[in-house]
């Protein structure tokens, strides 16, 4: 049987026509076992029942016993806005498991507006304990050890940590200048199809500003990857923390905007965007996803009440537009801090290594060149002379070696990287005289 490589007439069109999924297909055993926490449950009831409702059910503890009058929160625009009385109350509470519900509501006028309008009806917001503690309990919903996981390649290391222990079967899919290929992934799943194997049920990408290389999955790639996972049945994972954090003028499309099937789990967070302290995330799926996602909640982590509200003022008084400018400002302050990392590279790397242009997020990779492995007493010797670099064996699923740097620009100064970078580039060669007799 000879595979059709990305032909229309092999899968099947994006239309709106297309069969409900059978969302238990992806749920393993453990989180079809995992009953309702009663506490939560009737406590989220109790939440929502008003001051007059005798509240016997749960012990949470009475306002009346916080020591905090009220919080007054300053931007950095001038505005300002304060949190008291009842909405103070319910900030310093448990609150519900899916989050603080104006804020729940502003996501969803949110998400309309960057990946248009969504069907609320079969699609949920759950907020969560920041993107990678919701990576956790989805991984923790939908894998079993030992099986198949789809998952783009360099990765985020973050992610081999979570699949790690379930000892995963890693199935990587290879990236090129313009992100994952999508040639690739049709390449796996049709070769594991007709050989019989196990299929994977979910394939993890951080499709905008791709970590560790900064590259962006074109539209039209998306297009045609979305195809592939909607004729072999997989769920898309697409983890977008970089997905305002761009250099391009327009907001890119995403997996969310083509999703016409609810096959995509999408993780925003505000890590990257008004702060990593708040840890908060959001995850947008089917609500039959978002409900199995809210039971491991209620045994597990959930997203502090207070940040919730916290972020909620923020959005609400910026206004979406004003959101936007944030995020042109901060987009325009790390495309400064990577022309900077360019131009250094420029005048010291020439000749000792390659490496990308990013379209967005917060790093640079380099490709070494004549070595096929960065030693640890290379890493050592950089951590000896202050210059902290992360190796790119790291971003990889499977154990192998890698002549690659990723070098984040977020956090140094210029002076900071043009020093570092030159006396990055003088331990290179020195590397590369060692293991390269002939090298000059």
């Amino acid at each position: 049987m000879e595979m059709e490589i990305l032909n229309d007439n092999y899968y099947a069109p994006m239309d709106k026509h297309c069969p409900k999924i059978d969302f238990s297909y992806f749920f393993n055993s453990s989180i079809k076992l995992r009953g309702d926490n009663y506490l939560k449950h009737i406590g989220d009831l109790a939440f929502n029942a008003g001051s007059n409702a005798a509240k016997f059910s749960n012990g949470d503890p009475n306002p009346e016993c916080s020591p905090y009058q009220g919080v007054t929160v300053h931007l950095k625009n001038g505005q300002s806005f304060q949190i008291n009385g009842k909405v103070l109350d319910d900030a310093l509470s448990y609150m519900t498991i899916k989050g603080y519900r104006p804020f729940i509501d502003l996501l969803k006028d949110y998400q309309d507006e960057l990946h248009g309008k969504q069907n609320w009806n079969v699609k949920g917001i759950t907020t969560t304990s920041g993107s990678q503690a919701a990576l956790y309990q989805i991984v923790e919903m939908c894998v079993s050890p030992g099986d198949p996981v789809l998952v783009q390649s360099p990765l985020y290391p973050g992610v081999l940590s979570i699949l790690q222990h379930l000892q995963v079967e890693y199935l990587e899919v290879e990236s090129d200048e313009y992100g994952v290929s999508a040639r690739h992934l049709e390449t796996i799943l049709f070769d594991r199809k007709v050989k019989g194997f196990l299929m994977p049920k979910v394939f993890y990408l951080n499709p905008t500003g791709t970590n560790p290389t900064g590259g962006i999955v074109p539209l039209n790639r998306k297009i045609e990857i979305y195809k592939i996972c909607s004729h072999f049945n997989v769920l898309i994972l697409e983890d977008d923390p970089y997905f305002l954090l761009t250099y391009k003028d327009e907001i890119p499309s995403s997996f969310l905007s083509l999703d016409i099937e609810n096959r995509v789990v999408r993780f925003d967070s505000f890590s990257k965007t008004l702060g990593a302290g708040f840890r908060v995330g959001y995850v947008t799926a089917a609500e039959e996803i978002i409900e199995k996602l809210n039971l491991i909640k209620g045994s597990s982590a959930m997203a502090s009440p207070f940040t919730q509200v916290i972020l909620h003022y923020t959005l609400e008084s910026m206004k979406f537009e004003g959101f936007l400018q944030h995020m042109r400002y901060i987009s325009g302050f790390y495309r400064k801090n990577c022309e900077k990392v360019l131009n250094s590279l420029d005048k010291y790397m020439h000749g000792l290594a390659t490496w990308n242009v990013p379209e967005g997020a917060m790093f640079v990779w380099l490709t070494i060149n004549d070595i096929d492995h960065i030693s640890d007493e290379f890493i050592q010797k950089c951590i000896e002379n202050l210059v902290f670099i992360c190796p790119g064996f790291v971003f990889y699923g499977k154990e192998r070696q890698s002549p690659c740097i990723r070098l984040a620009f977020s956090t140094v100064n210029e002076n900071q990287i043009e020093q570092g970078i030159k006396v990055l580039s003088y331990l290179i060669r020195e590397e590369l005289m060692k293991n390269c007799p002939n090298w000059t």
